[in-house]
């Protein structure tokens, strides 16, 4: 388990990179332990994932990329096409997402489609996890976001929290009706929320 508590104080140190990065370490961290229990242990077995499916991830194709990453660490991946994903759900055991933002209510904001998503996975029976960064986290209710400009409204949806299973950041991984004491562990979410509206 040393890999692995390694891998977790990585993700709490970095503060740069977004949920694909930290979902790529994930993997890779779980292979690493796959690896290290297979040479120390006949009684317990621990295995990565048997294959894994990407979204390209319209417009800018980030899925490709992650997924090139996923085969070097030696996973097999297909990329289907953002309108594929919700027929691939009906193989897959786990929905993995990212996240624009996190509110206090565990719902999350995200690229249109995503609750879409959400909501296949849970016709299907697949759980749904939410991969983020602690800074993604809001100390507001989804129903007291400001209102998004028509453009934008375009570009993004909210999932429900009853549609999500679990939510991991770099502070550990909670429940949706979590979020609101992980926000309180991290005092400057609320504090710099504060600034942002201008109040003191």
């Amino acid at each position: 388990m040393e890999v692995l508590a390694h891998r977790v104080e990585e993700l709490r140190s970095q503060h740069e990179h977004g949920a694909s990065w930290m979902a790529r370490r994930a993997v890779e961290a779980l292979l690493d332990v796959a690896a290290q229990d297979a040479a120390t242990s006949d009684e317990l077995l621990h295995t990565p994932p048997a294959f894994v499916t990407c979204t390209a991830t319209a417009p800018h194709e980030e899925g490709r990329a992650l997924a090139e990453e996923l085969r070097e660490a030696g996973l097999e991946v297909e990329v289907v096409s953002d309108e594929e994903a919700e027929a691939a759900l009906e193989r897959s055991t786990l929905l993995l997402l990212g996240a624009d933002t996190i509110f206090v209510d565990g719902a999350v904001c995200n690229r249109a489609g995503t609750r879409r998503l959400a909501e296949v996975a849970d016709s299907y029976g697949v759980p749904t996890v939410v991969a983020a960064e602690a800074i993604k986290l809001t100390p507001i209710p989804a129903a007291e976001a400001p209102a998004l400009d028509p453009e934008s409204a375009a570009l993004f949806d909210v999932t429900p929290p009853e549609l999500v299973d679990a939510i991991v950041t770099e502070e550990g991984t909670v429940e949706p009706d979590g979020v609101g004491a992980l926000v309180n562990r991290i005092p400057f979410l609320v504090d710099g929320f504060r600034l942002l509206r201008g109040e003191s």
